[in-house]
This record gives structure tokens, sequence and C-alpha cells, in this order.
């Protein structure tokens, strides 16, 4: 028997909610509204409705400071591991790539062009030369670094 698990416009439909309460859905249909509420808030909101139908319990007003004040600093620490992970890994792009470590053009000059035949055997070796010229060019990068007090006297 198929059953109708998405709305028109894409969210889940009450008979879904009700299939993965009582466990009858397939595993197919499982797999598609766990993925569905993985990704949509709305229908996590109402799935979460749905599981608890009563009113959660409220924290005493003694709890209350402190409880809001561990959601505020978690909400702090998601936002700065996700957003500066982001940012410093966009920093490191731009500064390779202003460092000239993602300048492939002398090593597309250098490899063949493409013949007719084999395309497949040379799209490998095209591939393998461009990697090689990035990690060669990451590599010169990185020696070209000098850590000080790390392999020479600071002092000096």
């Amino acid at each position: 028997m198929e059953h109708n698990l998405f709305t028109p416009d894409g969210h889940l439909t009450d008979e879904a909610f009700d299939l993965l309460r009582s466990d009858a859905a397939d595993e197919l249909s499982r797999l598609e509204i766990s993925e569905h509420l993985a990704f949509c808030d709305d229908c996590l909101d109402r799935y979460a409705a749905v599981l608890t139908p009563g009113v959660l319990a409220e924290p005493s007003d003694l709890l209350r400071p402190g409880i809001f004040a561990r959601i505020r600093q978690k909400s702090r620490e998601i936002f700065v591991n996700r957003y500066l992970s982001a940012g410093v890994a966009a920093c490191l792009a731009l500064t390779l790539w202003t460092a000239g470590i993602f300048d492939f053009s002398s090593a597309l000059e250098r490899l063949p062009a493409i013949p007719e035949g084999d395309r497949l055997e040379t799209l490998t070796e095209t591939t393998a030369g461009v990697t090689n010229a990035l990690t060669d060019s990451l590599r010169a990068f990185f020696d070209s670094i000098r850590l000080r007090g790390v392999y020479f006297d600071e002092k000096k």
C-alpha cells in the first residue's frame, strides 16, 4: 500500500507522522521521512509537537537564570565554532590564492594536448599532472615559511 508522505508544497503529512510513530512505515518511507526531518525545521517542530502533546515542564524561578545562561553560552559556542572555522578556511584559501599556490598556468602549459584516441588515459594523466603541480606548489609555499625559534636561533 502506497502512503501519501508529502504535501504538494513538500512538507510531511500527518499520515507520515502517524506511520513513523506507529512503526508501520516501510524502510524506504522511514528513510525519506527521516531525511526530510533532518533538513526541514518546520516539520521537525511539528513532529516534536506530535511526540510531546502536553506542555513541557517550566524551570523554577531559581533555576531559570542559570539555564538560560547555559543556553546562551552554548549558542555562542555553536556560532563561534561554525563561523570561525568557515572564516579561517576562507582566510587560508585567500592567503594561498594570493601567494600564487593555485596558479597552474605553467603546469598546464607543460601538459600535452589531448589526442583523439584514449581520452580516459589522457584525462587521468592530466589530473595527475595538475595534482602534482598543486602539491609541488604547496610544498614550495610551506618550505618558504621560516619558523622562528624552531629551526633557527631567534636572537640572531
